[in-house]
């Protein structure tokens, strides 16, 4: 006949089992955040009077838009 016996466990053993269920738990979060920045302060070509926008600008413009090499027509 064979007889199992518990496994000794020391006082050292049982205090940290005890810590180990008095901390709460707790879930780590990643947290992804973004920061704008501003890039263009200038208002829009197009919503600006025609009297301002200079022939520069209006030339710039109509490149960016038209991606011709052209002088506009204006």
């Amino acid at each position: 006949m064979c007889f199992l016996t518990a496994p000794e466990t020391t006082e050292e053993e049982t205090e940290e089992d005890e810590e180990k269920e008095k901390k709460p738990k707790t879930k780590t979060i990643k947290e992804t955040t973004s920061e704008w920045e501003l890039l263009n302060d200038v208002k829009a070509v197009w919503l600006r009077s025609p009297k301002e926008v200079t022939d520069e600008e209006y030339s710039k413009f109509y490149h960016s838009l038209a991606k011709v090499n052209t002088v506009a027509m204006s």
